[in-house]
């Protein structure tokens, strides 16, 4: 049975300065964890997350998923509608349709998705509220790798007119990236992520070559540490303590989801924290604490949210 893990500190720095108001422009950043339907796509290798597949999948179980997600956004936004939200690992557009149109159908949200080359199907997604941003162009950005190398995820670009500030509306380029895994270890697999830094920076070099003041914000999971490896961007989360994370890997907090945002763009942001609830975590049997209460854990199901916490940046429009 599972126990759960309340941290009177926990509830304090949720309730303390991280309540989003209703001027707020907030942002959210998430890796879902494997958000898969039921549905067999011939082309992808999603056979373990079918029905007679190796996860036994259901409807069931997807509509908790797509519960799970909807209660943990409607959560961190509290009173407000989100602005923006950044999801890694959903398998496809009717995921995210069933997300958009049905659990979260009340915050009128548009979305963009594109199918990408993940052999297993996993994509980026972005859902937004038409109110304070209008999407302007969208595309995948596909990330070159070597033949010999299975392709990995598209980074999701889009471009908007967003409501930062009362006063003005300002052009946003949004890029929600899921980098490739350690899987194999971190320094056999840090040329792929390389690669997909340096595809970012090439796009955001591009940016502001056009435009130096241009506002940028990258978000995701970067699958590393935080550092500043983005020329021109500034990553928000290097500044956080090391017993905090939004992904936890033996025993370790990490900060593998992270924000970053160009120089122009900093002056609106008021704080970034990582989103956590009491039912979000569960106890930590191995290495003490807690952890994220996850979907699975191996073969086993549990029903939980993610392997992963919500990142969240608070942008104050009355300014």
């Amino acid at each position: 049975m599972r126990r759960y893990v309340i941290h009177i500190t926990l509830l304090l720095s949720i309730f303390a300065g991280t309540l989003c108001a209703a001027d707020d422009f907030i942002v959210v950043s998430y890796n879902v964890e494997n958000l898969f339907d039921t549905h067999h796509d011939s082309l992808k290798l999603d056979s373990a997350y079918l029905e007679g597949g190796e996860y036994r999948w259901s409807y069931t179980r997807y509509r908790r998923k797509i519960e799970n997600i909807s209660r943990v956004i409607a959560n961190i936004c509290e009173w407000s509608t989100p602005s923006l939200i950044g999801l890694c690992e959903v398998e496809n557009g009717h995921c995210v349709r069933d997300l958009v149109f049905g659990a979260l159908k009340s915050y009128r949200l548009g979305y963009v998705h594109y199918e990408g080359p993940d052999i297993r199907g996993v994509d980026c997604a972005l859902l937004y509220n038409p109110d304070v941003f209008e999407l302007i162009a969208s595309q995948p950005i596909q990330v070159p790798l070597p033949d010999n190398e299975r392709p990995t995820r598209d980074i999701l670009y889009a471009k908007g007119i967003a409501k930062l500030s009362s006063q003005t509306r300002d052009t946003l380029h949004v890029f929600v990236c899921h980098l490739p895994s350690q899987r194999g270890g971190a320094a056999a697999t840090d040329d792929k992520r390389q690669a997909a830094r340096q595809t970012i920076q090439h796009v955001v070099d591009s940016l502001q070559q056009v435009d130096s003041t241009a506002k940028i914000l990258v978000m995701g999971d970067m699958n590393s540490q935080p550092a500043d490896n983005i020329g021109g961007l500034h990553n928000l989360m290097t500044d956080m303590p090391d017993d905090t994370g939004s992904h936890k890997w033996h025993g370790t907090w990490t900060h593998l989801d992270q924000f970053y945002a160009s120089q122009s763009l900093m002056p609106f942001i008021v704080t970034t924290y990582i989103y956590k609830s009491s039912e979000m975590l569960c106890e930590d049997d191995k290495y003490g604490g807690n952890k994220p209460f996850r979907t699975y854990s191996g073969p086993v199901y549990l029903g939980g949210y993610s392997d992963h916490l919500p990142i969240v940046m608070r942008i104050n429009n009355k300014k």
